[in-house]
């Protein structure tokens, strides 16, 4: 809504964007505008990001996304067939992040007895974080999927096939 004051009577009147006096100079000076809602907009399906912290059970969500460094995530919804894919992988992909002070995430939607089963494949510099699958899969649909995190935006995306190595992982790093 927008308003416009009559320079001839100095009358405020109100307009809407189709019929305010946007040329007519000579007789309308603009006031001010304001806003109102007509119609709530599309929201995103990841308006719920939450992320547990497995090991102290502790809510890590704002602490991944008020990170300003580069963080690597690797997502698996899915942690007993997911971790079997990239397995020969992972202590690659954690060495690099420790030697270059890289966070690594490892998030999940899998249960407390899957995460148990399988973490001695997981190194321990890896932190694991536990999501709602949904949440997760809008996130990144592979399973597993590489993520690269910069001051919390993501910057890079791959599915498990693309999984860069530490050589090009250098390159993508600030």
């Amino acid at each position: 809504i927008y308003f416009y004051k009559n320079l001839n009577t100095g009358e405020v009147k109100e307009f809407t964007s189709e019929n305010f006096p946007w040329q007519d100079t000579v007789n309308w000076a603009f006031e001010s505008s304001d806003n109102k809602l007509m119609k709530k907009g599309y929201e995103p399906p990841i308006h719920d990001f939450f992320l547990t912290g497995f090991n102290d059970g502790e809510d890590k969500t704002n602490q991944i996304l008020e990170n300003k460094n580069t963080s690597f995530i690797i997502v698996m919804h899915n942690l007993k067939k997911a971790i079997k894919r990239v397995e020969n992988q992972l202590a690659e992909l954690s060495d690099f992040a420790k030697e270059n002070n890289v966070k690594f995430w490892l998030f999940t939607s899998s249960e407390s007895s899957v995460i148990e089963e399988n973490i001695s494949n997981i190194p321990e510099t890896i932190e694991i974080c536990t999501g709602d699958y949904k949440m997760l899969k809008t996130f990144i649909r592979s399973d597993p999927g590489f993520i690269i995190l910069e001051n919390a935006l993501i910057v890079n995306k791959y599915h498990y096939l693309n999984i860069p190595d530490k050589n090009s992982l250098k390159s993508k790093l600030k």
